[in-house]
């Protein structure tokens, strides 16, 4: 009985990790959305840094976002040229 209980904890605690990861990523893309205008792409910090030197020459640093219940989003902005 104890195996099964410890097994059902593991499993509601990934779901709910799960779900709390979605609603991160929701609440962030909400966030950013007003950030950008047409031909236009926002991303967080966590993405510009992942992205190599040449790639990150592309982005201009936005003002921080507020994004209430996350704080602040240090964001940047890519611009489609033609």
């Amino acid at each position: 009985m104890e195996r099964r209980l410890a097994a059902i904890l593991v499993l509601m605690s990934r779901s709910t990790a799960a779900s709390w990861a979605s609603v991160y990523a929701i609440n962030m893309a909400a966030r950013l959305l007003h950030a950008a205008s047409a031909s236009e792409i926002a991303v967080s910090n966590i993405y510009y840094q992942g992205l190599d030197e040449a790639s990150q020459g592309d982005f201009v640093e936005l003002e921080d976002i507020e994004a209430h219940n996350l704080g602040r989003i240090n964001a940047w902005k890519w611009h489609y040229k033609q």
